[in-house]
């Protein structure tokens, strides 16, 4: 008897592990137990459905509708809300201000949520609301398939203990005083959520004004930011905030295949000082503001805005940022300054290679505070093309900068293979400048392979040629440039670098550029790099372009399943620059929706059923150099299914006979 009842408890206790599903319906009652998709058996609330089941491994399913919240929903740990797709709408004519979210996911730091929200739509009411979702202290929470719209701070936001704001102590006056959080959330993820108008750029407590991001994220090791559209240039000039943004140190963070677009920059320089303007408010052109980062990979964005990193340093680490693959800028020049990528304060361990940069004010950009370091940086293999802006103003491709004239360090700099066009002879631009260093030093400079042409003024520039030691400036190729290199364009020592100093080789002449700024046949860049192969971005192409066209990711990725169904943005990613007139509802095809044609990806507006499978056609399409597509490229994908209907509720018998 004692070993059939064991037997009983074991089987109690298996059947109390598993996964439980509930259901919440617009036609629900709380009354019911909310076991079955039934309107006699789901309930009606969500708050009820959070309050109700247990912490554990269990589904709360949400059918079609629109779903008021009276309260936040704080969810139990191990409980996942999963949606029927954008139809379910949740929103909350109740809860404002103050951080309030719609969901709340609250635990001590180090608190394994292990759950999911997923496949719904959520809305801010017109920015009453402020947060979608705030996850605190959890690790292995994933937010998925999820369209948000009109928060006033920030669609879904994560920190790993406290305040949303931090989770460890800082000085707000000083930023070199910051101590690291002390326990980080692991393994938390934002992945393939579409977000419209989620941030702004406001006066948060009365003092001064600040920036929130659609994703806002604190104290995290293993985030993911994967497969996203977020845009924001819904709110009027100057308070517009960013898509992404984190306030304390992170690490191990993946920034992968997403759609960037911030606001057009309203001011003609970095931030505005003027007290008669929103009392002298600072407004920055960012997407992506990041704090105190270790191991950051951003790679295969489109990002209209710039990446903004404090403090990314590698530490004991194998990078403080990695950054590839991803294409910068807005599709013409602008009068206002844009960037793409900027670095501030101590920085080490950069990688940024193989990016696009398009008609932006200054590429790369590093800004130091007193005494700052900026140690080990790569730069290769970039194009950074159709470079300046509109008003004339002074620029650099790769600008090392300084702050109110305080002295930085620099050391271990490495610059090749890299093109960089500024394609206007008008502009007062140089390529790449080293200003004023005060009473720091620079040691071990590498400008090699590199391809400069048409810069207004100078290739390679410092103020303080004197004070730079173990330069080298070698097998480069300079094209019209109003001086190639200068030491001293401002009041600066105008002596060349100390030894070694090292400039030859070197070379003049036309690159003999294709349409995609590769190499054609007799270019003397061709041949002519340190290692013996092509000088610039692409090591150049002998001979005309030929090469068709290749996509190499789209959004949603080929074979997805479990899109939102609703408003979405589709982008076909190229690689290379394309003949926009070719990007059209002819050469695409399977889907219907407006089309935006960039250089080097296509956008398609579409409105998505549920539960559909969507096959999408790109043909006949052609690159700037007029090279056909090779053969049509087919990618699927497969939207979330719309609500079960409503059924009879399963039931399951079990018999049998226990003896002594």
């Amino acid at each position: 008897m004692m070993k059939k009842i064991f037997l009983l408890l074991l089987i109690a206790v298996a059947l109390q592990a598993q996964a439980t599903d509930y259901y919440v319906r617009t036609d629900g009652s709380n009354a019911n137990n909310g076991l079955a998709n039934t309107s006699g058996g789901a309930w009606l609330t969500i708050e009820h459905a959070a309050v109700t089941v247990p912490a554990g491994a269990h589904n709360i399913y949400v059918g079609a509708g629109t779903f008021d919240l009276a309260t936040t929903v704080n969810l139990p740990v191990g409980v996942s809300v999963i949606g029927a797709g954008t139809g379910t709408i949740i929103t909350s004519t109740s809860i404002s201000g103050n951080y309030n979210p719609l969901f709340f996911l609250s635990s001590a730091a180090g608190t394994a949520g292990n759950q999911r929200l997923e496949n719904f739509a959520m809305n801010g009411n017109s920015l009453n609301v402020w947060v979608g979702i705030r996850v605190s202290g959890r690790s292995f929470v994933t937010c998925k398939k999820i369209t948000a719209s009109n928060f006033y701070f920030c669609a879904f936001a994560f920190n790993s203990q406290g305040s949303l704001f931090g989770d460890d102590l800082r000085d707000p006056g000083n930023f070199d005083i910051h101590l690291e959080t002390a326990t980080y959330a692991v393994g938390n993820s934002v992945d393939s959520c579409v977000t419209t108008n989620c941030s702004g750029y406001n006066n948060w407590d009365g003092t001064g004004f600040y920036g929130s991001g659609h994703i806002w994220f604190c104290g995290q090791d293993g985030f993911t930011i994967t497969n996203n559209n977020m845009q924001q240039t819904q709110r009027v000039q100057r308070r517009n905030g960013w898509c992404i943004k984190s306030q304390s140190w992170t690490k191990n963070t993946l920034i992968n295949n997403n759609y960037l677009e911030a606001a057009p920059y309203p001011y003609a320089t970095n931030g505005h000082s003027d007290p008669l303007i929103d009392g002298g408010a600072q407004y920055w052109n960012f997407s992506v503001e990041l704090f105190f980062t270790s191991v950051l990979e951003f790679s295969y964005n489109i990002s209209k805005g710039a990446l903004d990193i404090n403090k990314p340093i590698k530490r004991t680490f194998a990078y403080g940022l990695y950054a590839h693959h991803n294409t910068f800028g807005r599709d013409a020049l602008t009068a206002n300054q844009e960037n793409g990528i900027i670095l501030e304060y101590d920085v080490s361990g950069i990688r940024i290679d193989s990016n696009i940069m398009k008609y932006i004010t200054e590429p790369v950009s590093f800004s130091p505070r007193l005494n700052s370091l900026i140690d080990s940086v790569a730069i290769t293999k970039n194009l950074m093309h159709n470079f300046g802006q509109l008003s004339q103003q002074f620029f650099g491709h790769v600008f090392f900068s300084h702050d109110q004239g305080q002295p930085y360090n620099m050391q271990n700099i490495f610059i090749k293979k890299n093109t960089f066009s500024a394609d206007n002879v008008n502009q007062s631009s140089s390529g790449i400048v080293v200003s004023n260093l005060y009473t720091g030093t620079a040691n071990t400079l590498y400008i090699e392979d590199n391809i400069f042409e048409k810069f207004g003024q100078y290739a390679i520039t410092s103020a303080d040629g004197s004070k730079l030691t173990g330069v080298y400036i070698r097998n480069n190729l300079f094209y019209q440039n109003g001086e190639d290199i200068k030491w001293g364009n401002f009041a600066g020592n105008s002596a060349p670098p100390n030894a070694p100093y090292v400039s030859t080789p070197n070379y003049t002449g036309n690159p003999l550029f294709d349409a995609n700024y590769n190499l054609q046949a007799g270019s003397p860049a061709i041949g002519a790099a340190t290692d013996g192969g092509n000088i610039g971005h692409t090591g150049g192409v002998a001979g005309p372009d030929v090469t068709p066209p290749t996509i190499i990711s789209t959004n949603p990725a080929n074979s997805a399943t479990g899109v939102a169904p609703g408003v979405y943005n589709i982008v076909i990613n190229f690689g290379e620059a394309m003949n926009t007139a070719t990007l059209n509802s002819t050469n695409i095809t399977g889907i219907g929706g407006s089309i935006t044609a960039a250089s080097t990806y296509a956008s398609i507006a579409a409105t998505l059923l549920p539960g559909t499978t969507y096959t999408i056609t790109v043909n006949g399409v052609q690159d700037v150099a007029g090279n056909t597509i090779a053969a049509p490229y087919v990618f699927s994908f497969t939207t979330a299914a719309a609500p079960l209907a409503p059924g009879g509720d399963a039931i399951f018998i079990i018999k049998g006979l226990f003896k002594n």
